[in-house]
């Protein structure tokens, strides 16, 4: 009787294990905290959020409620451009997945997971044209998880930034 409690005991731990390091574990984030995408997002109307776990990388005027932590830079491409090149960043991310477009807002919208527990992060990015062949953009990056992460987000939009600047210097200059 011992053996067969300790061998389902087992099956069971052995199921858990396939499940949570299977797609269980984005599966339990939601059934927690609710699907990850939210939605875009009203830079224009942007609150900072009680929790200091965001990072906002942004013109000061396209953010009148919120003072970005970041100055975007200014790109001597357009818009369509610097969306081909963030797209080119975010699929060289590891768990970053494109979740929503939308192409009159001129704007997508990326999860990130963690490696190890896959606690989704949400960047939303809107492209800004400037005049004829500059635009620049805003990139939101946030925690859904309170108390999740401190820092990642500033380091992910420095990041992606840094790699547009440098991806980007080396672009043909459109008139």
């Amino acid at each position: 009787m011992n053996s067969l409690l300790i061998f389902a005991a087992l099956i069971t731990i052995a199921i858990a294990m396939v499940t949570w390091f299977g797609d269980g574990r984005e599966r339990l984030w939601e059934a927690v905290f609710g699907p990850p995408d939210e939605g875009p997002v009203d830079f224009a109307a942007l609150k900072p959020p009680a929790t200091s776990h965001f990072f906002l990388a942004a013109p000061d005027e396209e953010c009148p409620q919120t003072k970005p932590q970041m100055h975007a830079p200014v790109f001597a491409v357009d818009c369509a451009r610097l969306r081909q090149e963030v797209i080119r960043i975010v699929r060289t991310e590891p768990l970053t997945e494109r979740v929503g477009m939308d192409p009159d807002w001129l704007g997508d919208r990326f999860i990130q997971r963690t490696r190890w527990l896959r606690v989704p992060d949400l960047i939303q990015v809107r492209y800004i044209p400037l005049d004829t062949g500059h635009a620049t953009l805003a990139i939101y990056s946030r925690c859904l998880i309170p108390e999740h992460g401190a820092g990642h987000n500033e380091e992910r939009v420095k990041r992606w930034i840094a790699e547009l600047e440098h991806s980007l210097s080396n672009a043909p200059h459109t008139a």
